[in-house]
C-alpha cells in the first residue's frame, strides 16, 4: 500500500505588473488608432495623403491582442471556479481522495556529427563541425500505483489572516508530492529504473516526469461574503472584454478580493 503526503500551497494570485503594462498598452494603442482611423473616415480631407487603411489594421491588431489578453487571464479562470467559503474545505479534501499520476517520460538519443557552412564577418566561408541531437527512441508510462492512503495533514484556511474585509479570496493552489516512509518510496523507484532500463535503446537517456492530481482546480476564486456580488461571473467578464474594458473589471474584481 502506499501511503503518500499531498502538501498543498495556497497562493493568492495577482497578475504581474508586466502583464498589466503590456495590457493597458495594448488598450491605448486600440483606442489611439481607432480614433484616429474614425476621424479621418468622417472627415476625407483628411485621408488625402494619409489613407485610415493602416489605423484600421493596428487598431484591428490592437483589439484581437486584448481579447487574447483577456481570455488568457488568471481572472478568466479564477471566475470559471467560484465556490462559497463553506464549502472550501470538503472541495479541497476532495482532492486527497484520488492517488496521485506519476507519468515517466524517456528520450533516447546520440550525437550525429555534421558539416555547415559559416560565413565570416569578412565575407571568406569556411566549414565547422556542428553537434546535432538525435532522437531515436521515446516512450512514456504511468507509475503502478495499487492501492495507496493519504497521509496529508488536515486541511485549515483562517480567514483572519486577511487584514482586511473582502468578498472573494482568490486562491493558487500548488500541489506537491512527499512520500512517506513505508516503503513506498522504494517502490517507486524500483518502478523508475526497471522503466529506464526497459527503454534505454541508445547512447544517452534524458528522464523527466510529471506528477499530477486528479481533478484538481488549482485556480478558486473563494466567495466570502454572500452580498454585493450581483456583477461577478464570466458573462460580465466576457462582455467588459469585448468592450475593451477587461482592465478595468479586473480592478473591480481586485477591489473585492484579497
Amino acid at each position: 500500500t502506499w501511503e503518500y503526503l499531498l502538501l498543498m500551497e495556497l497562493e493568492y494570485e495577482e497578475e504581474g505588473i508586466l502583464f498589466q503594462i503590456w495590457c493597458w498598452m495594448a488598450i491605448i494603442t486600440f483606442w489611439t488608432f481607432a480614433a484616429i482611423a474614425l476621424y479621418k473616415s468622417i472627415k476625407p480631407s483628411a485621408n488625402r495623403e494619409d489613407p485610415p487603411t493602416l489605423y484600421v489594421i493596428v487598431a484591428g491588431i490592437s483589439y484581437l491582442v486584448l481579447l487574447i489578453n483577456s481570455f488568457c487571464s488568471p481572472t478568466f479562470t479564477f471566475l470559471g471556479n467560484i465556490i462559497p467559503f463553506e464549502d472550501l474545505k470538503s472541495n479541497i479534501q476532495q482532492q486527497f481522495n484520488y492517488p496521485p499520476v506519476i507519468k515517466m517520460k524517456v528520450n533516447c538519443y546520440h550525437y550525429e556529427f555534421k558539416k555547415a557552412s559559416q560565413k565570416e564577418p569578412n565575407g571568406t566561408v569556411t566549414e565547422i563541425i556542428q553537434r546535432v541531437e538525435k532522437i531515436t527512441h521515446t516512450a512514456s508510462e504511468n507509475v503502478n500505483i495499487m492501492s495507496y492512503k493519504d497521509a496529508s495533514p488536515a486541511f485549515v484556511f483562517d480567514l483572519s489572516s486577511m487584514g482586511k474585509e473582502v468578498n472573494f479570496v482568490k486562491l493558487k493552489i500548488k500541489p506537491s508530492i512527499t512520500f512517506s516512509q513505508d516503503g513506498s518510496y522504494e517502490n517507486y523507484q524500483s518502478q523508475v529504473s526497471m522503466f529506464k532500463g526497459k527503454h534505454r535503446f541508445d547512447t544517452y537517456q534524458n528522464y523527466t516526469e510529471v506528477q499530477e492530481i486528479q481533478n484538481l482546480n488549482e485556480y478558486l476564486m473563494v466567495q466570502v461574503a454572500k452580498k454585493g456580488n450581483g456583477y461577478i461571473g464570466r458573462g460580465w467578464y466576457t462582455l467588459f472584454s469585448f468592450l475593451s474594458g477587461a482592465q478595468i473589471y479586473k480592478s473591480y474584481i481586485n477591489s473585492l478580493s484579497k
